[in-house]
Formats: C-alpha cells, structure tokens, sequence
C-alpha cells in the first residue's frame, strides 16, 4: 500500500492556487473551442463554396 499524498500545510494558499489553475484551464479551454469553431466554419465555408452555393456576383472588385 502506499503513503497517502502529502497535506500542504496552508490550504488556503493550495486553494488560491487551485484556482488560479482553474482558470488558466478555463481560458485554455475557450481558446480551443474558438479555434475549433473558426477550423469548423473554415471548412464548412469551403465546402459550400466548392458546391457552388456561394454566389459572388459582384462581391470581387478588379
């Protein structure tokens, strides 16, 4: 069996830092998805185009 994991000996700092890295994580997180959305949005774009369903009639200037 092995030792359970050292106790910090200030919570509170151990919880202050906790939640400094939740929210590193958090910020993480949301930068990912935005990137993901905007790949995702890319790539359906593209397709749509491909297809032929995007009309640029007038939307290009010599």
């Amino acid at each position: 069996m092995t030792a359970p994991p050292a106790v910090d000996p200030d919570p509170a700092a151990a919880i202050c830092w906790l939640k400094t890295r939740i929210a590193d994580l958090e910020a993480e997180l949301a930068d990912a998805q935005e990137r993901n959305f905007e790949l995702r949005t890319a790539a359906d774009f593209q397709a749509t185009e491909a297809a032929g369903y995007i009309d640029r009639t007038g939307l290009e200037k010599p």
